[in-house]
């Protein structure tokens, strides 16, 4: 899809360091590593919870495991969703 080499990496580092400045690049870069770790981990939820929903008698591991009871629904919980509420 897209390539990136160095010479490409280097020149979004030159246009950013202009951008933002010396200063605050560092900043910036702790934000986006903590989004990217944030996002990998929301995807291998997502992917934990198709696999339990494709076969949910197998774990990760292959191994068998006992079945266990569906997740509640809405009405069975507590809170406002119990009597009809909506979340705000």
């Amino acid at each position: 899809m897209f390539e990136f080499g160095p010479e490409k990496i280097l020149v979004v580092l030159v246009i950013a360091m202009l951008v933002f400045g010396p200063q605050r690049l560092p900043e910036l870069a702790r934000q986006i590593g903590s989004a990217t770790r944030q996002l990998r981990g929301i995807q291998d939820t997502v992917h934990h919870e198709i696999r339990t929903a494709l076969d949910p008698d197998q774990n990760s591991t292959g191994s068998t495991i006992a079945s266990s009871p569906p997740p509640a629904r809405p009405s069975e919980l507590p809170g406002p969703l119990s009597e009809g509420g909506t979340f705000e």
